[in-house]
């Protein structure tokens, strides 16, 4: 049995980081990345309000199959301030997301938090 939920409209990405202990983003693009993570109203954004303890607990996990330049500038500042990010591309384009499985790879780095798997 269900009981009652609280809904809230989520309309950043900071919105999202205030609330989320974990962060997960799928977009086309490096720049959609980049917004996602480091553009004004990002997930960033939220990080540089939040108590150390909380950014120590903020794990961050971009599943965008984006270029590694770019997915390694948004982890670092991302860790800068304490928190962490995982790359974890997803396999397959556009014409095979319905037809056949998906498949994936999760990089990261273990730091100080070492809270995930």
């Amino acid at each position: 049995m269900l009981t009652t939920a609280k809904l809230c409209r989520i309309i950043a990405p900071e919105d999202v980081a205030t609330r989320a202990g974990t962060i997960i983003s799928m977009v086309p693009t490096s720049k959609h990345v980049k917004d996602v993570y480091l553009g004004d109203g990002g997930v960033m954004s939220a990080l540089k309000k939040l108590d150390a303890a909380s950014r120590t607990q903020t794990l961050c996990l971009d599943q965008s199959t984006i270029e590694q330049s770019a997915s390694k500038e948004v982890a670092l500042n991302i860790r800068g301030f304490g928190a962490d990010m995982l790359d974890a591309p997803v396999s397959g384009g556009k014409l095979s997301r319905c037809s056949t499985p998906r498949s994936g790879l999760v990089m990261g780095h273990k730091g100080p938090g070492e809270h995930h798997g």
